[in-house]
């Protein structure tokens, strides 16, 4: 049972257990993201890294707006759980480290990924196009405030990455953004949402040779339409650019040593849907490689190739060859 898991616990065994039908029992059958935006009573339950402050905690321990009766100074809720014994203070420390630590919906070692470099092949489109319309449904179209905040300071400092792509004396700057504690936590939160998303449609270890086929499919646009999300274009950056927004957020994840095996696996299979995306629908210039299948065959050997220590100057180097460098 992991952390998030054992919040929700904790809270069906204070209204009798979860077959119990308690009235208002939110936390039942919802996902992290869901649990984190709850309003009940037009009350923002959490605060994302304040567990004291936050709404649950109050409820849990009778501290204003809550007490044991509505009309007491202060009090406008009852303590919850309503009619129930109060939950006892360890298990609601619990609850509070939980949202001091940013709510994870995984413990630190559920959310350790890596890379079975020899694993995996193509495969069918519809398991392609399930982990995009995924990926794009919580970092994009339904994104939490949470996400979005946490997207929105990233870009505000990924530029750096670009400067520093550029003129190798940027580094430093590079560097300092990612130890912005603020940057940091958001590189955090979305790593992670990202690693779920790509454990839960392709498995752990990740077999590289399957995230290559999908991340080569995504760049050259050749995934068939999603019926699922037909009133959106479906598999098709906003704007090419965003490739290298997206290697500075895989640079920025090495730097920070979150699951290196996984990230360095990452940053070959971006590579090369960003080496399809700029050959086969001409964004931007690749050089090195021809625009058929034996380019194909070739791209996929050179990032397979690669050394570890040569991805990030790879990501890099590609920037600085396209315009936008």
């Amino acid at each position: 049972m992991n952390r998030f898991e054992q919040v929700k616990q904790i809270l069906d065994d204070s209204v009798g257990g979860a077959a119990f039908p308690a009235h208002g029992a939110f936390w039942r059958g919802q996902t992290r993201d869901q649990f984190v935006d709850h309003v009940e009573f037009g009350q923002r339950l959490l605060i994302v890294g304040n567990g004291e402050e936050s709404n649950l905690v109050k409820a849990l321990r009778g501290n204003a707006p809550f007490g044991s009766d509505v009309g007491t100074p202060g009090a406008f809720f009852r303590r919850m759980p309503a009619g129930r014994p109060p939950i006892p203070e360890d298990q609601i420390n619990v609850i509070r480290e939980w949202i001091d630590d940013g709510c994870p919906a995984t413990d630190e070692n559920e959310s350790t990924l890596t890379v079975d470099a020899d694993a995996g092949g193509p495969m069918d489109s519809e398991l392609h196009n399930a982990f995009w319309r995924d990926f794009d449904n919580w970092a994009l179209f339904q994104a939490s405030p949470e996400v979005r905040a946490a997207v929105n300071t990233f870009f505000r400092s990924a530029t750096t990455w670009m400067e520093f792509a550029r003129d190798p004396s940027g580094e430093s700057a590079w560097q300092s953004a990612i130890n912005n504690p603020e940057f940091t936590d958001a590189v955090r939160l979305l790593a992670t949402r990202q690693m779920a998303t790509v454990s839960e449609h392709y498995g752990n270890p990740v077999p590289l040779l399957t995230l290559l086929d999908s991340f080569e499919r995504f760049g050259d646009d050749s995934l068939p339409d999603d019926p699922l999300r037909p009133e959106d274009q479906r598999h098709n950056m906003n704007g090419p650019i965003m490739w290298f927004f997206w290697c500075a957020f895989t640079d920025a994840c090495l730097r920070l040593q979150i699951a290196n095996d996984y990230w360095s696996g990452h940053a070959r299979a971006l590579l090369l849907g960003m080496m399809n995306d700029g050959l086969f629908r001409e964004r931007f210039p690749v050089a090195g490689f021809t625009a058929d299948d034996s380019g194909k065959r070739a791209m996929r050997d050179h990032v397979r190739n690669l050394a570890a220590d040569n991805l990030q100057g790879e990501m890099r180097r590609r920037f600085a060859d396209t315009p936008f460098g």
